[in-house]
């Protein structure tokens, strides 16, 4: 029996995509939009494709507009000095993760289809930062509970990936739903049961697509 991605659980409501000719489903225990197996990307180098027609890199002053206002709103506020931080999804070139040392003495990089730091895992971190990556997620749980096995304890996991709207109708008029690599959607809700199951403490949210956990 089909199940959520999330909360295992079974309550599922299919809603058809008529427009890509796919079903999505509904968790309505933990409020996660998940896209049908069916029609995922059928390997790596699909994916990378796709990603590849993205202008991610530090010649694109938009792109990095978005990781400076990321840092401004989400972990300049923390007001911590940070000994270490993983830039989770750090995409082709670490733009973010550049950043983050000019206030950070040890950076690292993971992606799970671009170079990265080879050795990032022997580590943990005081800081994971992770975005536009989480709604890329097939196996959610799988990864979360892989982000978090490298985050210290007191530690801060800071997340962007634009949630979900509250409407069917608003879902499928959705911009965020159309990039074909954007497969699984969260909302508040969902980052409460995950912050609950975890034992993590919900910091900040911007109500949009940033939210803050601290790891107890």
């Amino acid at each position: 029996m089909l199940s959520c991605k999330i909360c295992k659980n079974s309550n599922l409501n299919p809603i058809f995509d008529e427009q890509f000719g796919f079903n999505y489903y509904h968790c309505k225990v933990c409020d996660t939009i998940f896209q049908s197996e069916d029609y995922l990307l059928k390997s790596k180098a699909d994916e990378k494709s796709s990603y590849d027609t993205h202008n991610n890199s530090s010649e694109c002053e938009g792109y990095v507009n978005m990781f400076k206002d990321f840092i401004e709103t989400s972990i300049k506020p923390l007001d911590i000095n940070f000994e270490s931080a993983l830039d989770y999804g750090c995409g082709p070139g670490p733009v973010l993760a550049d950043l983050l040392r000019e206030f950070i003495p040890l950076v690292n990089t993971y992606d799970r289809i671009y170079p990265h730091t080879p050795n990032y895992d022997q580590f943990t971190y005081d800081l994971i930062t992770s975005t536009e990556v989480f709604e890329h997620f097939n196996k959610p749980m799988k990864y979360i509970e892989h982000v978090l096995s490298l985050l210290n304890p007191g530690g801060y996991l800071c997340v962007s990936t634009y949630f979900k709207p509250d409407s069917y109708d608003e879902f499928f008029k959705w911009w965020y739903r159309r990039d074909e690599t954007h497969i699984t959607f969260y909302s508040i809700k969902t980052f409460e049961y995950l912050a609950k199951v975890f034992d993590l403490e919900l910091v900040y949210t911007d109500n949009k697509k940033i939210i803050v956990l601290k790891k107890n």
